[in-house]
């Protein structure tokens, strides 16, 4: 059994609420960063996804890429999709990390 098989289920009428982070900086700047380094981009994108993952709400592989494989995938989601900028950074995050490593329901 994988380990996400017991995915659980948000309450889709949970109200949240989100930093102030600025989202058009957030897409612009993070979509052209290329490195490992630990910017300020990578450190939130990195935190966003463990959250993700813990919450069930991703399934990261037991072995592959691991933190460059996260930024790669954030980091192509917000080239790919400029248009999306208007969205809070952290459902940006959300939406390419489930794109990509949706948990089994």
């Amino acid at each position: 059994m994988s380990p996400c098989a017991f995915a659980s289920q948000a309450n889709a009428a949970q109200a949240y609420v989100l930093s102030d982070l600025s989202t058009f900086p957030f897409g612009q700047e993070c979509s052209q960063e290329n490195s490992l380094k630990l910017t300020a981009c990578a450190a939130y994108i990195l935190g966003a996804v463990d959250e993700l993952s813990m919450s069930h709400a991703i399934c990261l592989p037991m072995s592959g890429g691991g933190n460059s494989q996260n930024l790669a995938v954030v980091r192509k989601y917000l080239r790919d999709h400029p248009e999306s900028w208007d969205q809070h950074p952290a459902y940006l995050v959300r939406s390419a990390m489930v794109a990509t490593f949706h948990a089994v329901r």
